[in-house]
């Protein structure tokens, strides 16, 4: 149990209040909108009546009660944090909109609603108590940290039922309206809108629109953006929306149903299993550009992205292993873009492509290349990338003048480190599984 003032990585505190809550005080609550049960929340209100008459009878047999968790929130009012089935069927109870059943201890209460009960068994029922701990709003920036700890029982709430609950607000709102709304998500994502994982689709979507900030995990900077636009104004919220649903809009149309689907490479299919790692290269990549100049090249796009799914090592590699670190996801990202803007002829802000053409590969290629970058010789134009000498970042030109061959493995490594050195105050990279947390 947590404890007043808890040390949390030996640096932050976690602020906890105690309080005991008599059940008519809780049902006045409830009523009053003082505590928000928030049935979009974790689940919805699952207990069946004869469990929750078995929790009344034990309140009546002086048998107690486990403590629920509430969060104090910016308003004064209180969300339940693990609780919720309990406190619910305690109010239902007292408002009289269930008759108690199979009950064994005390049967001759069988069929009885609140309003039916004697009246002491109905004082001690109302003047119970349920022991609460209070998250205070001092702990508000250690929430997820805490709310998960909380919630590593039998049914463990995934992330995004915990960002639910601890960044309510208008970017939530939003997020929980297009994953209601949206009526592409179910092809596209192959999938029912289960425990939310519409909603963290949506979510990681909006995360990595600026992916060159992406922090050290998926789960991190995830909750960053959620806590960072947590009460996003209407004009941010319209953009936010807009550019999804355009962008989903769009992918569909060029892509199909099978959009966001890996490549199997021992089967030599493509599985109908949405993938998050392609999910992320497709519609950040794709969010880039004009949706007209997309169209008129869907043909294209489609056949040369399922060529890259299909044979192109490294994005693979990117899309299979290790897919919350760093450079996997700014690589596969960048892939895809470099693909779409080689086809279009554009650069995402509608300048010149910082992709070099397959026609400049071939003008640069010679038998004996030598890599300026290993000082190797390139063996075979196949293992060769074009690489700007002058930076595109630093003005350089998508010219044949300011163009050179590397080897693909030695172009990736350059890129790669170019930026990690570019990346301000960065984090160590971290290769955990658990960061892929849509896999």
């Amino acid at each position: 149990m947590l404890e007043e003032e808890t040390i949390v990585n030996e640096t932050k505190r976690v602020f906890t209040d105690k309080k005991d809550f008599p059940l008519s005080l809780i049902k006045d609550m409830f009523d009053e909108g003082d505590i928000i049960p928030q049935p979009d929340y974790q689940r919805d209100y699952v207990m069946d009546v004869k469990t929750a008459s078995k929790l009344i009878e034990s309140v009546l047999m002086n048998i107690p009660i486990p403590t629920v968790y509430l969060c104090e929130e910016v308003d004064g009012t209180f969300s339940i944090i693990d609780g919720q089935q309990r406190m619910t069927s305690f109010v239902k109870y007292l408002k009289n909109e269930y008759a108690l059943k199979g009950l064994e201890e005390l049967s001759e209460l069988n069929g009885k609603t609140f309003a039916e009960l004697d009246k002491s068994l109905q004082r001690t029922l109302k003047a119970c108590t349920l022991n609460s701990i209070i998250l205070t709003k001092e702990s508000q920036e250690l929430k997820y940290e805490i709310f998960a700890r909380l919630n590593q029982g039998a049914i463990r709430l995934k992330p995004q039922e915990l960002r639910n609950c601890i960044y309510r607000g208008s970017l939530n709102d939003l997020i929980e309206s297009i994953a209601k709304e949206n009526k592409h998500l179910k092809e596209l994502f192959l999938e029912d809108n289960k425990r939310k994982n519409y909603q963290e689709y949506i979510l990681r979507f909006f995360a990595l629109k600026n992916f060159t900030e992406y922090s050290s995990s998926m789960t991190k900077t995830m909750n960053n953006f959620m806590s960072k636009h947590q009460n996003a104004d209407e004009q941010e919220l319209k953009e936010l929306k807009d550019l999804f649903n355009s962008t989903i809009d769009i992918i569909k149309q060029v892509f199909g149903s099978t959009a966001f689907c890996a490549y199997d490479r021992q089967k030599g299919q493509f599985m109908n299993k949405f993938s998050g790692s392609v999910y992320d290269s497709i519609i950040i990549a794709c969010s880039m550009f004009d949706n007209h100049d997309l169209m008129v090249h869907a043909d294209e796009i489609r056949s040369q992205v399922n060529e890259i799914k299909k044979n192109n090592a490294t994005y693979q590699d990117y899309t299979y292993a290790a897919t919350g670190s760093k450079n996997r996801v700014v690589g596969r990202i960048m892939m895809i873009y470099n693909i779409i803007a080689q086809i279009v002829g554009k650069a995402a802000d509608g300048g010149v492509a910082r992709a070099f053409s397959n026609e400049v590969k071939e003008q640069l290629w010679h038998d004996g290349y030598i890599c300026p970058y290993c000082n190797q010789t390139i063996l075979s134009i196949e293992d060769a990338e074009v690489d700007h000498i002058l930076a595109f970042s630093n003005g350089g030109e998508t010219d044949i003048n300011n163009a050179q061959l590397l080897h693909r493995h030695c172009n990736r490594e350059k890129n790669a480190n170019n930026f990690e050195e570019t990346s301000i105050n960065e984090v160590e990279l971290d290769n955990d599984f658990d960061d892929e947390e849509s896999e």
